[in-house]
């Protein structure tokens, strides 16, 4: 504020020493401003009736918000997550959009309302583990051991789980079946087992990972 003064009285004193002449390009690089700045400082200066006050920082608050949502909009945004907690943003606007008579904004304004509110917590970040390509300290070349994990499962369309088991060499990692079970038991793995063991031969050790007796 106090440089903004002094450039302005400074802008005033040469304009009346010049008789309304001023090289304003030359006064901005001496306070170290752009023209354009300048020139704005001296224009509100000007149409203040030269009062210092009016070069002070100005708010950079919008006069309006035209896309502000409704304080009575938010309410019910708040009142029906308190109803149904579980739900996300997307529920909550198709239910309010059915019983309300009101313009619902986007789920991701309802979610903005729900965490401004703190009626939702922050997603917990997954720990990911590195993905390793060495082999295992034990194994010393490729088909000697293989390995057999259940990696996850997931609903399909017809509404049923399935389980991916996956058999990879312990040396190169390289996968060499990957069979979707409906149960995830010894007996399917072991069927699987004996398919590959028949196709390729037996390995000098087969290493489980799933806890399941082989």
């Amino acid at each position: 504020m106090k440089e903004r003064v002094k450039f302005v009285l400074e802008w005033e004193k040469r304009w009346d020493a010049g008789e309304g002449v001023v090289n304003v390009s030359e006064l901005c690089r001496e306070f170290g401003v752009s023209r354009d700045a300048g020139h704005r400082l001296i224009a509100r200066y000007c149409r203040s009736g030269r009062d210092v006050a009016a070069v002070a920082e100005r708010s950079r608050r919008p006069h309006t918000t035209p896309m502000k949502v409704d304080e009575r909009v938010e309410e019910l945004v708040a009142a029906a997550r308190k109803a149904h907690p579980t739900w996300g943003p997307k529920r909550l606007r198709k239910l309010l959009r059915d019983r309300c008579d009101v313009p619902i904004p986007a789920p991701s304004t309802v979610g903005e309302i729900l965490k401004r509110r703190g009626l939702t917590l922050p997603r917990r970040r997954r720990v990911r583990s590195k993905w390793s390509s060495e082999p295992f300290a034990s194994v010393d070349a490729p088909n000697v051991t293989w390995c057999a994990d259940f990696k996850g499962q997931f609903r399909m369309l017809d509404g049923r789980v399935c389980y991916p088991l996956t058999i990879i060499d312990a040396h190169t990692r390289f996968l060499v079946r990957c069979e979707v079970l409906l149960e995830p038991n010894g007996a399917e793995v072991m069927r699987v087992s004996i398919q590959r063991f028949k196709s390729t031969g037996c390995r000098r050790r087969f290493a489980p990972t799933t806890g399941l007796p082989l």
